[in-house]
């Protein structure tokens, strides 16, 4: 998958997630989260070879353990934010969760991006 639609992609999902978020919409929450996923899994498969390179495994590594960082990050902070404002009262546990999931998988074609342009 090139960078150009890669990027384009976490526009999107940037946009339906927000617009999610904001109005409550159940759809498009689920629609974000199933981009997400989508465009790490074609990220992933799409540029590697069938044997990989120390630097491709290098990079699948490394942009696997920054996206699980950035998401315990999120549940820290959102555990922190819960004295001030009462995140389960005000949304429901499963919208939560699809949320997480597409910030970890948003966050892995991110880092899989910037690492292969670094690296």
């Amino acid at each position: 998958m090139k960078i150009k639609y890669s990027v384009l992609i976490m526009i999107i999902y940037a946009l339906l997630l927000i617009i999610g978020l904001i109005y409550r919409y159940d759809l498009v929450l689920k629609l974000s989260t199933a981009l997400a996923i989508f465009s790490s899994g074609a990220m992933q498969y799409s540029e590697s070879k069938k044997t990989q390179d120390e630097r491709e495994k290098f990079i699948l590594e490394r942009a696997q353990s920054n996206a699980f960082i950035s998401v315990m990050f999120v549940i820290l902070m959102s555990y922190l934010a819960s004295d001030t404002y009462t995140i389960i009262n005000n949304f429901r546990p499963v919208m939560i969760f699809e949320v997480l999931f597409g910030i970890g998988f948003m966050t892995y074609t991110a880092m899989y991006i910037y690492l292969s342009k670094k690296y």
